[in-house]
């Protein structure tokens, strides 16, 4: 894989660092295991990519075990949000946001991210005028996820769900028109097969949130 700059990445890392974080407390009640983070597949490619040095990640796991309530609030900040704030702070103060302050509530990047959330676009004007071609093309592999493929927003599974639900009565007329002297075992059959398609469907277009 080719090496990637760091820009781009260090919000996610955090938010990543928190989630693992997270749940490794949650099953067993006390401080996250270091083979925790090194288990984590996002984490691993950010080693292996180049995109992020090891002292720098076991100082932000450092950073996060000491005061795990400095950076919870990056658990509920989408990845796009993150990282596009990492090219704004790069942008306004010449460097990447790797201390452990620059991730605190209320200081500037998280105020970033919170004009981020209202409009993804706040920011544009700045990046545009930024000398570094990075600050405004992000710089971020399709590859550095690690997460697998980007999972359906709220959209699809409206979609899914109204299209599903709206052909009902289709399925209806379909099985009394084309089968009128087996209704029953027809609606059962063709009832069944659109129910578990259905279901299918939603399953995969349902919205998650990040363990």
């Amino acid at each position: 894989m080719a090496v990637i700059r760091e820009t781009g990445v260090q919000g996610r890392m955090r938010r990543r660092i928190a989630v693992v974080g997270r749940v490794d407390h949650r099953r067993r009640g006390v401080a996250p295991r270091s083979d925790a983070f090194a288990k984590d597949k996002f984490l691993r490619i950010l080693l292996q990519s180049g995109a992020v040095p090891r002292e720098k990640l076991d100082a932000a796991i450092d950073g996060f075990n000491k005061a795990p309530s400095d950076f919870s609030w990056l658990i509920d900040m989408d990845e796009a949000v993150l990282a596009k704030a990492d090219l704004v702070f790069a942008a306004k103060y010449s460097r990447h946001p790797t201390e452990d302050a620059d991730f605190r509530l209320n200081r500037d990047y998280h105020r970033i991210c919170r004009s981020l959330e209202y409009d993804l676009h706040h920011y544009d004007s700045e990046l545009h005028h930024s000398s570094d071609p990075d600050h405004t093309t992000g710089c971020v592999s399709a590859g550095i996820d690690g997460t697998g493929p980007k999972k359906p927003g709220v959209w699809a599974f409206r979609v899914v769900l109204v299209c599903g639900f709206g052909s009902a009565p289709l399925v209806g007329m379909l099985i009394v028109t084309r089968f009128p002297d087996h209704t029953l075992s027809a609606g059962i059959l063709l009832g069944g097969l659109w129910l578990v398609i259905l279901l299918g469907a939603l399953v995969r277009t349902l919205p998650r949130r990040d363990e």
